[in-house]
């Protein structure tokens, strides 16, 4: 009975982990922001951001405004460089775009686990 009790606790709390998404890192959630410019880009060729549009959505609620301010200029630094790029740095930021930045069209918690960022984030 004793091990049943534990083993049934132990479920529960794998399921409410995996339920709700880990907060990001202040880090993390900029890559976010900045892989949701590269995939928002027509330049580049849109890609599916449904994904990282709600990563970016659900993991920006409780930030502080210095954040926010991070935020937007790390989203107007990959749109800028969007603009200014030849064509070795949009195939750059395209393998950027179709490589790292795919982590994000998982979870949000999947850049988490790997530690790994898309570069000039932060």
């Amino acid at each position: 009975m004793f091990k049943t009790l534990i083993a049934a606790a132990a479920l529960a709390a794998t399921t409410a982990a995996t339920a709700s998404p880990a907060q990001m890192t202040d880090g993390q959630y900029l890559s976010a922001v900045r892989c949701q410019a590269l995939m928002s880009s027509s330049i580049l060729g849109k890609a599916d951001n449904a994904a990282i549009n709600s990563v970016v959505t659900t993991q920006g609620g409780a930030r502080i405004s210095a954040v926010y301010d991070r935020a937007e200029d790390v989203r107007s630094q990959a749109e800028n460089q969007i603009r200014h790029a030849d064509a070795t740095g949009r195939a750059s930021l395209v393998a950027e775009r179709d490589g790292v930045c795919q982590a994000w069209s998982g979870s949000s918690s999947s850049m988490a686990a790997t530690g790994s960022q898309p570069t000039g984030a932060n």
